[in-house]
């Protein structure tokens, strides 16, 4: 792309299939797989069946292709889950390495993050304002 700076949007779908086609830390499958099933069935993929002839001979039914691609997709939603889980606990882990426990009592000073009045995205800190009620340990 460098070479031809004009030429940028011919890259896109390449670059698209080779970021589809790549496993994700965080799941351990690529996003085809997620959303497919199966792994991407490239022209190399296929010649290299032919070739050690690992090609099945039998011929699926329909439903019966249906009903193995849903269990697959199945087993694969339940093991990206379970990676995901591992992933949000070393994430949690980390965060709450440098976490502090801060308790507020009843007529303490606290700062208040509120949106901005021109975008509701925006936060801003406002106060100090003093604590009514303690609903419970971080309320």
């Amino acid at each position: 792309m460098a070479e031809k700076p004009r030429d940028w949007h011919r890259y896109l779908g390449p670059l698209m299939f080779a970021v589809r086609d790549t496993p994700q830390d965080s799941t351990g499958f690529t996003p085809f797989e997620l959303i497919y099933g199966h792994q991407v069935r490239t022209s190399m993929n296929i010649l290299k069946k032919l070739w050690t002839e690992e090609e099945d001979q039998e011929v699926k039914t329909a439903y019966q292709y249906v009903v193995d691609m849903r269990d697959r997709i199945e087993e694969t939603c339940e093991m990206a889950q379970c990676e995901l889980m591992k992933v949000q606990n070393r994430n949690q882990k980390y965060y709450n390495r440098h976490a502090k426990n801060r308790k507020l009592n009843t007529g303490d000073s606290a700062l208040l993050l509120l949106p901005t009045e021109h975008n509701k995205l925006t936060l801003s800190w406002r106060g100090p304002s003093k604590v009514v009620d303690k609903i419970g340990d971080f309320n």
